[in-house]
């Protein structure tokens, strides 16, 4: 097989995946789930998507019955977000065709929620204040020099 024709077969398959994802073929926002315990998660989706009539709406419940917040879609393809409680949500794109008829883009990503414990938090804590401490008493210790003569 040519150079050329592995490079064209390999450009065909690119694009028939991303007209996939667009139409719900495959899933259009990812992942699908994941854990956060940081504080914060990132949500991706094909930027080719993103326009004033589609947002990211998120819920409590996996069949939207709720809705608690929408977002626009950045142009970039993907969201990073902070400031949720410990819990589960779920996120979904949704498009608001012309005629005003909402159309799911695809089905929906979950995110766990799980914020580490205040106990853990205060050990960190004073692990860094006894290491900061110890690298105290070695700068003093260790900076003293011999005078020369």
């Amino acid at each position: 097989m040519s150079l050329k024709r592995w490079f064209a077969l390999v450009i065909i398959a690119g694009i028939s995946h991303f007209s996939c994802a667009a139409e719900g073929g495959e899933r259009a926002l990812l992942p699908v789930e994941q854990t956060s315990s940081e504080g914060y998660f990132t949500l991706k989706w094909d930027p080719s998507i993103s326009n004033n009539n589609t947002q990211l709406q998120m819920s409590l419940n996996r069949d939207f019955r709720q809705i608690l917040q929408s977002y626009p879609l950045p142009s970039e393809g993907k969201i990073t977000l902070s400031g949720y409680a410990t819990g589960d949500y779920y996120f979904r794109l949704h498009n608001l065709s012309p005629n005003h008829q909402p159309e799911n883009i695809q089905s929906h990503a979950l995110v766990k929620v799980s914020h580490r414990s205040l106990e853990s938090a205060i050990q960190l804590f004073i692990l860094g204040i006894l290491l900061f401490a110890g690298l105290v008493v070695c700068i003093f210790k260790f900076s003293k020099s011999e005078s020369s003569i």
